[in-house]
C-alpha cells in the first residue's frame, strides 16, 4: 500500500461521475488510498481536479498539491469564443500545475507553450460494466431506437430531427446523469455521438463508458476528427452526412447491432485502466 493519497474532485457536478469512479477504482488497484469529492480540495492528498476552467480566475488560486485534468478542446485560434477563453486559462494553469489531458491533439498545444502535459488513455474498468444489455437468451425491452445526450445545437438537432423523419423513436437527454441516464441507455438500441462543433475531437469521455458496457455506438467521425485508432473497430464510425442512414441500418439489423456492442466490449476490455494509468504516476 502506497502512503500517497488521492482526492478525485470536480467543479462541474454530475458530468464526470464515471470518470471520477474510473480513476478511483484504478488507483485503488495500484495500491493507493483514494476518495472522491465535489468542489473540495484536501491538504493531505494529491487532488486531481476536473473542470477547473469553470472556476474562472479563481482556478489560479488552487494550492500546489493539484493535478489539472483537462477534458476540453484547446485552441487559441478557434472561432468559438468559449474555447479560446478556457484555452487561455488552461495555458496559465499549465505554468503552475501538472497537467493531464485526454487527447493527443491537445498535447501538441501544450508542447507549443512549453508545458509537458501527460496523456491519459482510457481503459476498461470492471466495476463500471453495469448497464444491462440484451442478449438472445435474456431479452430486455428496448423501446428507444436512438438515444442522444448532452447539450443540443443546430448541427445535432438536424440529425435528431432527420432520424425522427425516418420513423425512428429518438430520445434526447440533457442534465441527466448516473443511474437515471444508465436506465435510458439500457432501453435504447444504440447511442448516437454527434460532435458539438464540425472540427472536433472524438468524445472519448462519453464513449469510453459506453464501450465499457458493450453499448452500440454510431459516432460522427470526419476526416478532421481526432481519434485514437484503437477505438475505430469499436464504433460505427461515419461522417456527419451518413449518421442518419447508419442509425436506420443498425436499428433494423439486430445481429449487426449486437455484434457491434460485443465487439466494442471485447476490444475495450483488452486494456485495463490501471495499466494505462500507471505511467502517469
Amino acid at each position: 500500500m502506497h502512503t500517497t493519497k488521492y482526492n478525485i474532485t470536480t467543479f462541474y457536478d454530475g458530468v464526470f461521475n464515471e470518470l471520477q469512479e474510473l480513476l478511483c477504482y484504478a488507483l485503488r488497484e495500484l495500491g493507493y488510498t483514494v476518495f472522491t469529492s465535489s468542489r473540495t480540495i484536501y491538504t493531505d492528498a494529491i487532488n486531481i481536479v476536473f473542470a477547473a476552467h469553470t472556476l474562472g480566475e479563481k482556478a489560479k488560486e488552487l494550492p500546489n498539491n493539484v493535478i489539472i485534468f483537462n477534458l476540453e478542446q484547446l485552441n487559441l485560434n478557434d472561432n468559438v469564443p468559449a474555447i479560446v477563453q478556457w484555452t487561455k486559462l488552461y495555458a496559465e494553469l499549465g505554468k503552475r500545475f501538472e497537467i493531464w489531458d485526454y487527447n493527443g491533439k491537445n498535447l501538441a498545444f501544450w508542447q507549443s507553450i512549453g508545458v509537458q502535459a501527460k496523456l491519459f488513455e482510457f481503459g476498461y474498468q470492471k466495476e463500471l460494466n453495469r448497464i444491462y444489455r440484451p442478449s438472445q437468451a435474456e431479452p430486455v425491452l428496448q423501446d428507444i431506437d436512438v438515444l442522444s445526450y448532452g447539450s443540443i445545437n443546430d448541427r445535432r438537432r438536424h440529425i435528431l430531427n432527420g432520424l425522427i423523419e425516418r420513423g425512428l423513436k429518438v430520445k434526447h437527454l440533457f442534465g441527466v446523469y448516473g443511474e437515471e441516464r444508465d436506465k435510458w441507455i439500457a432501453r435504447s438500441k444504440l447511442v448516437i455521438n454527434i460532435h458539438q462543433f464540425s472540427q472536433s475531437i472524438f468524445e472519448v469521455v462519453r464513449c469510453s463508458y459506453l464501450m465499457n458496457n458493450g453499448v452500440p455506438i454510431v459516432s460522427e467521425i470526419n476526416p478532421t476528427t481526432t481519434i485514437d485508432p484503437r477505438f475505430l473497430n469499436s464504433i460505427a464510425a461515419v461522417p456527419y452526412d451518413q449518421l442518419i442512414d447508419k442509425c436506420v441500418e443498425l436499428v433494423n439489423d439486430n445481429l449487426a447491432r449486437q455484434t457491434l456492442g460485443y465487439q466494442a466490449l471485447s476490444n475495450f476490455s483488452q486494456k485495463p485502466q490501471f495499466e494505462l494509468l500507471k505511467p502517469l504516476l
